[in-house]
């Protein structure tokens, strides 16, 4: 009997740019992520046929259409966030405990607002683009006024979710259920040290995804 081993991985990169209103970029992050649990589960069903359809449409017919951001995460440093009598705090509970390492994570810690409609995930642009035959590319922008919301003039950014399109953006993680939401939509999660978010900035995310 032959062992036949093939290693398909799928390498993530994020970038986000903090951009200043004359269009020049104050500050720039860029990490590797991971795919999360759901997110595993998600391809797993988009290359298998429907039962009903079975030469047209996958199990699954959700596409990546989502980005949310949260102030929580282990690498929250920022003294307001961990303040518990701090606006941050109070506005966003939570524990700051969940690693970037954790296949397990399925939502963020603690999202927060893009707007106070309210809508706490964006979505991405309508179509997106291949760096490469074997990678796809993700982007969102958040304008100066999202993310910058009430009497909170700063908010120190610390994890970022990337979401399916069965999301609902008015809840938190995309699902129903008390702050900070449930979620089976999440397929990608990073947290890392905090981005201070105020009104004098844009965002700018690009999602690449390698296999």
């Amino acid at each position: 009997m032959i062992h036949l081993v093939e290693d398909v991985p799928v390498r993530l990169n994020m970038e986000i740019d903090l951009v200043y209103q004359d269009g020049s970029v104050l500050q720039h992050h860029r990490s590797h992520n991971i795919v999360v649990n759901t997110g595993r589960q998600y391809m797993a069903r988009k290359i298998t046929p429907n039962a009903a359809a079975p030469s047209k449409v996958s199990y699954n017919g959700e596409v990546i259409r989502y980005v949310g951001f949260g102030i929580g995460g282990k690498r929250q440093t920022n003294a307001d966030a961990l303040n518990p009598s701090s606006a941050l705090s109070l506005t966003y509970p939570g524990d700051n405990d969940k690693s970037d390492t954790d296949v397990t994570v399925s939502e963020l810690e603690r999202p927060v607002k893009v707007t106070s409609a309210p809508l706490y995930l964006q979505e991405i642009a309508s179509t997106g683009d291949f760096p490469t035959d074997q990678s796809t590319r993700f982007r969102a922008s958040f304008s100066q006024l999202e993310i910058n919301l009430g009497s909170l003039s700063s908010v120190p950014l610390s994890e970022i979710g990337l979401y399916l399109s069965d999301a609902n953006p008015a809840n938190p993680n995309g699902g129903a259920g008390a702050y900070p939401g449930t979620s089976l939509s999440m397929v990608a999660y990073d947290n890392f040290l905090p981005i201070e978010k105020t009104g004098l900035f844009s965002l700018l995310v690009r999602w690449e995804w390698r296999f």
